[in-house]
């Protein structure tokens, strides 16, 4: 074997083992899948006041408490390295255009929380998406406040695509917006 040859495959073994980076917006995939767990999460008793935060909220899964019970609930090692790999950068999202939040009930995308008393509202924020190669495994966070700093809960989530459906699996520690 020539050593040209030799280079070329250790270069693509390389290359291949390298992990994937989340891209710089947030795309179709992401929407569904935030879609898809909204639906799940409220099932048939949506709140009445349903807020979206208009940008992504940041979580490092190594810069949390979280990271044993990352690794006790088995999550995949390059999706934990994707979001790490954001850092604390937050980034715009768009629900009201082109139908990128497909749920049956009404909701507002906001900038800050609504003037309504402490748990009369629910107000998401979604991290981003670590996705694996196929897209059958994911990773993301979801915060859910309810006031300002009064109240509120979140956690991380892993979804798992089987037969063109998400299901998804509560992290096992809590994260607090």
């Amino acid at each position: 074997m020539s050593l040209r040859l030799l280079a070329a495959l250790v270069s693509i073994a390389v290359l291949s083992g390298c992990a994937r980076e989340i891209p710089n917006r947030v795309g179709a995939d992401e929407y569904a899948l935030y879609s898809e767990w909204t639906i799940a999460h409220f099932g048939k008793n949506p709140p009445e006041h349903l807020y979206f935060s208009s940008r992504t909220g940041a979580f490092d899964p190594l810069q949390t408490s979280c990271q044993a019970a990352l690794e006790k609930d088995g999550v995949n090692r390059s999706l934990i390295k994707q979001l790490h790999g954001l850092g604390e950068a937050q980034y715009p999202l768009d629900f009201g255009s082109s139908g990128n939040l497909r749920i049956p009930w009404s909701y507002k995308e906001v900038d800050t929380a609504p003037d309504l008393p402490p748990g009369t509202f629910h107000l998401i924020t979604f991290s981003r998406v670590a996705f694996n190669r196929d897209h059958t495994e994911a990773l993301f966070a979801f915060f859910d406040a309810c006031a300002f700093g009064e109240c509120g809960q979140g956690g991380y989530i892993q979804g798992r695509k089987q037969d063109g459906k998400w299901n998804f699996h509560p992290g096992s520690c809590a994260i607090f917006a």
